[in-house]
This record gives C-alpha cells, sequence and structure tokens, in this order.
C-alpha cells in the first residue's frame, strides 16, 4: 500500500502568504499551515511524508491532544503557592506573545502542541527581532521568553502530551557582552547615596550590604532579625503573605552598617522592619523609582538590582569565593551566582601585576 501523498499550498492571508499542507489519511484530510517560507515548508512536506511511510503519524494520533493555551494554564496552574505572583505574572508576559503569533500564523498548531515545530518558535523569534513588529524585542528578552517557553514543553513531556521539546532546537540570540562592570564601583555607590532621596537611603543601603533581593528588603520582618546573636544575622523565609523567590530559606550575617540601619528602624513597625513614608508595606515601585531618580542625578545608569549585583562583586575583589556568594545571594544554581562574578578594570590589574 502507497502512502500518503503530502501536498504544499500556499495560501494568501492579510498577514502575507503563508504554505500548508495537505495530506489524507485512512479517509481523514489533514491540512496543516507550516511556514511562511516555501523552503522550509517543502522540508516539512518532506518528512511528514517520511513520518507517514513509516506509520508515525498515526502513533502521534494515539497520544493525548492538548492546546497551546490549555497547556500554558495548566503550566501556571502548577506553579501557584510555588514562585511568586510577580514571577507568574513575568511568564505570562514572555508567553502571551508566543501564544499570539501562533493562533494568528500556525493555528492548527496552536490547538494541538504535538505539531508545534522549531521552526515555528524560530519564526515567533524572527517576528519580535524585527522592526516590522511594531516593538522591537532586546536578544536578552527573547532568549528570557525561549527559556520560558522550553519550560512550558519540559511540563507537556512530563505529562506525556509530547515527546520531545520543539524549543531544545531553537539557538538562543547571541547577546553582545556590555561595556563596563555590571556593578557600582565605590565612588559611584558614594554618588548615589549622595542623590538618593534620603527616606529611602536605609532600604537601598540594606540591599547593598546584605545582597537581599528588593521583594526580600521588603517583606522582611522583625522576627526573622536576630540582633543578639553572634554574629548577628537575618533569616530570609516564607512567611504566610509573601514567598521567596526560590521557596527555600537562607541565613545572612550582618554587616556592621547593615546592624546600624537595623537599630535606626527599630520600633517604628511591629511587624515589617521596613515601611512606606506612610507606614505601610512598601509598594515595590517605590525605591525602585527612588533608586531611578537618584542614578538620574549622578549620570550613571542602572537600577535596584544593580546593588545586590554590586555586593556580590565587591565580596569577590575582597576575596570571597562562588561558593560564599551563592549562599549569601540564595542562588539554587552556582551557575547563577558565576553571572556576578565581575571585577572591576583596576581589581583586574592588581591580579595581573602579582604575576612574577
Amino acid at each position: 500500500m502507497a502512502s500518503p501523498r503530502v501536498n504544499l499550498r500556499k495560501i494568501q492571508r492579510k498577514s502575507g502568504y503563508v504554505y500548508q499542507i495537505d495530506y489524507t489519511v485512512n479517509g481523514k484530510r489533514f491540512r496543516e499551515v507550516v511556514s511562511t517560507r516555501r523552503r522550509d515548508a517543502e522540508l516539512i512536506a518532506s518528512k511528514k511524508e517520511t513520518d507517514l511511510a513509516l506509520g508515525r503519524h498515526e502513533l502521534l494520533l494515539k497520544r493525548k491532544s492538548i492546546g497551546l493555551s490549555s497547556a500554558i494554564d495548566e503550566y501556571i496552574r502548577s506553579l501557584k503557592n510555588i514562585v511568586q505572583d510577580q514571577t507568574i505574572k513575568r511568564y505570562n508576559d514572555h508567553l502571551e506573545p508566543f501564544k499570539k503569533f501562533m493562533i494568528e500564523h500556525f493555528p492548527s498548531s496552536a490547538n494541538d502542541i504535538r505539531s508545534i515545530k522549531a521552526h515555528y518558535i524560530k519564526e515567533c523569534v524572527d517576528s519580535l527581532l524585527s522592526e516590522g513588529n511594531g516593538k522591537k524585542w532586546a536578544p536578552y528578552t527573547v532568549n528570557r521568553m525561549l527559556q520560558v517557553i522550553s519550560s512550558v514543553f519540559i511540563y507537556c513531556k512530563k505529562r506525556n502530551f509530547i515527546e520531545e521539546n520543539p524549543v531544545s532546537d531553537v539557538k538562543k540570540i547571541p547577546v553582545p557582552e556590555k561595556d563596563g562592570p555590571a556593578f557600582y564601583s565605590e565612588e559611584e555607590l558614594e554618588l548615589i547615596w549622595n542623590n538618593v532621596n534620603a527616606f529611602w537611603k536605609d532600604h537601598l543601603q540594606f540591599i547593598y550590604y546584605t545582597g537581599v533581593r528588593l521583594g526580600e528588603m521588603i517583606n522582611l520582618t522583625w522576627d526573622k532579625v536576630d540582633l543578639e546573636k553572634k554574629p548577628p544575622e537575618i533569616r530570609i523565609s516564607a512567611s504566610s503573605e509573601w514567598r521567596t523567590k526560590t521557596g527555600k530559606s537562607r541565613l545572612i550575617p550582618l554587616h556592621r552598617k547593615a546592624i546600624k540601619i537595623l537599630e535606626k528602624w527599630t520600633g517604628r513597625h511591629p511587624k515589617y522592619v521596613f515601611t512606606s513614608q506612610e507606614g505601610n508595606l512598601i509598594h515595590p515601585s517605590k525605591p525602585y523609582n527612588a533608586m531611578k531618580r537618584a542614578l538620574k542625578k549622578a549620570g550613571l545608569v542602572g537600577h535596584v538590582h544593580k546593588l545586590r549585583t554590586t555586593f556580590a562583586s565587591h565580596l569577590v575583589m575582597k576575596g570571597a569565593n562562588v561558593y560564599e556568594i551563592q549562599k549569601l545571594l540564595g542562588h539554587v544554581k552556582i551557575q547563577q551566582s558565576l553571572e556576578y562574578m565581575n571585577l572591576s578594570p583596576k581589581h583586574k590589574k592588581n591580579v595581573i601585576d602579582k604575576l612574577d
């Protein structure tokens, strides 16, 4: 018995031309948009004919079908009570453009993720990187999107919805290295402290002297502070109202200046260590904007998170190793800590000068 023939058709849509494969198996007709490029569509049509000849098509149809929207919804639900709400929002911000692209350009695959190919994802990436998309995405942002999409497909593979993760065959976009170190020098820190609003200075300095995340500073409560212990320390851990980014806890010994800041804020609020100017739980945008204004006045660039990077980089230049940095920052994987191992040009020169 001859294997089914796969026909390739060119179809015009409002968004432009697309290529569709058309074939019949056991009396049932299948039509699927596979690409906006003829050469890629020809390769896909050829592979489909091979799959049909080997009987792989029937095996694929026996697997449970699920649409992209449903797969994403299931994945997001699986993260509930595991990651913070802001993390879920960030994931959705990355997944929504991909879902929209798939529905618009490859609707049949959007209805059945078993047929999503790496090439479809590549086309989405090309679209986001192009000027014609309206808002051109930065390579770094696209790579973050690929990571999130890959997480969805990994989840679906574990649930037996798909056999392979199509993102595995999609290469990340090369990101040019930034000029200069990704941290503030001591002189730049001094400029920031001199230009920041006096009320928010303690909040931001505490981030620098402890390496905590912005959310960890905001949600730090007095029951997690032990100034009597030798040495004094704070515990970063989840509460009934808030979860840590990793879901794990860690202890951070306190620098003498961090201790002075805590002593200054003792008694201001019965629960939270730091509060807003109104005496309430801090909204993340308040210290973030205070930092931005200070940087603008100082003629610098960056953000609040760069204080955490600076904390790690300065410790490295004082002799700390990557394992110590990992514990202090609360990274699950040591590779994350390696990204913070930046050195200033002056420090690099001092290291080189140690050679005989």
